[in-house]
């Protein structure tokens, strides 16, 4: 048993495959609702959930606008950073709610940047020690959805207890890799 996340764009057809096995038979299981502001009254959006038969794995299909475990979706926290770093006009027009969560986020990832940086490597070795240069450096890089996309399916750390996470922009979540089968 166990749960993973996976984004929208990774879904050929109408329903993952297993990532633990492809031959694995995998079957809708359901949904659940997630805000999609920070608000009382914000809409809710349905989060469909998939079933592996081989190997009992909960699969959620995540839209490709959300990062894990945040309210506020990447099209508001892209403008929040943008004018925290790139001297955008302005802050995007929040509520105080939708403020402070873009404030947890944008120090999330300030947190998450020298993790970034050394994952990433190569790609971003000319980035400076300030997170502000990273997200320019990202931002050149590519759009922000294959940024995630990327770092979701291609960096995958050890945590302290051996488990593999998988990274997003603000963080390394075990929800985002297939948890290990256990024997016996």
């Amino acid at each position: 048993m166990g749960y993973m996340q996976v984004k929208q764009s990774s879904v050929k057809g109408d329903r993952p495959v297993c990532p633990r096995d492809e031959a694995h038979r995998v079957h809708r299981h359901g949904s659940y609702e997630h805000y999609v502001g920070c608000e009382r009254n914000s809409k809710k959006e349905s989060v469909p959930r998939f079933l592996c038969v081989g190997c009992w794995l909960t699969i959620s299909v995540v839209p490709d606008t959300r990062l894990p475990y945040r309210s506020l979706g990447l099209d508001v926290l892209w403008r929040w950073f943008d004018w925290q770093f790139c001297d955008a006009q302005g802050p995007p027009a929040l509520t105080e709610k939708e403020r402070d969560c873009a404030k947890r986020t944008l120090r999330s990832f300030e947190s998450h940047s020298p993790t970034l940086k050394e994952a990433l490597g190569q790609i971003v070795k000319d980035v400076g020690a300030s997170t502000g240069s990273l997200w320019r450096v990202l931002l050149r890089l590519s759009k922000l959805e294959p940024i995630l996309h990327f770092l979701q399916t291609r960096l995958k750390p050890l945590d302290r207890a051996g488990g593999k996470r998988g990274f997003s922009l603000v963080g390394t979540y075990r929800c985002l890799v297939p948890p290990p089968l256990f024997s016996g």
